[in-house]
Parts: C-alpha cells; sequence; structure tokens
C-alpha cells in the first residue's frame, strides 16, 4: 500500500462521505511501523521520540491505520489507563488524516473504530 495522495485525476473530496468500503483500517506493526513515522512528520509540527513508536506496538486495536480505498491516508493512537475506581480511561494520543482526504468522514470513522 502506498502513503501519500493519488495520482489520479478527481480530488478525494469529489467523492463524497467515505463508505465503509471505502475505509478499512490496518494495524500496526514492526514492519510497517515506518509509515506511521512518515504519516506524523506530515501531519503534525513535532517530532515524537522513539518511544512513542515502541509504546503504540504494544496497543493492538487501538492504534491502527486508516486506508481509504487501499491508500495509506491517516492513522489514529490511542491507549487504555485504568483507574483507581475499576474503570478505564480512553485517551487519543493522535489522530490525523492527510489534508486530501479530511471531509470525508475519515476522522469520525476513526474514532468510532476505536472507542466502539
Amino acid at each position: 500500500r502506498n502513503v501519500g495522495p493519488p495520482q489520479a485525476a478527481m480530488a478525494p473530496q469529489q467523492y463524497g462521505l467515505a463508505t465503509d468500503r471505502d475505509v478499512q483500517f490496518g494495524d500496526l506493526t514492526e514492519k510497517n511501523i515506518g509509515q506511521l513515522r512518515l504519516l506524523n512528520e506530515a501531519l503534525y509540527p513535532v517530532n515524537y521520540q522513539d518511544k512513542f513508536y515502541k509504546d503504540v506496538l504494544n496497543q493492538g486495536e487501538l492504534a491502527q491505520y486508516v486506508y481509504f480505498r487501499d491508500l495509506l491516508v491517516g492513522a489514529i493512537c490511542a491507549r487504555v489507563e485504568p483507574q483507581d475506581d475499576m474503570t478505564f480511561k480512553m485517551y487519543i494520543l493522535t489522530l490525523g488524516v492527510l489534508e486530501p482526504y479530511r471531509r470525508l468522514g475519515i476522522g469520525s470513522r476513526m474514532v468510532d473504530y476505536i472507542v466502539g
């Protein structure tokens, strides 16, 4: 799978809202963690340390790539922390979608996937 905008002439926003068929999720692994580094460099004005990337590899389903029509366009990373009262709190660490793919409802799908 590729990272970045497609070479197609049609802008993603012309598709309307993304459907279930358009959007897929994929696990972060040691073999593909470099993709997250590239995404984060493109999305955020900060550089995440190696510890961040090691930590998100241990989050399982809470750290996911998002693909729009087989093209990597974003990622979400979260963690769950137990509280003293036997409940849990979820923290979204990063959530980002490349600019050409925003306003398609992908970010909302990401949150739904993580909390669902």
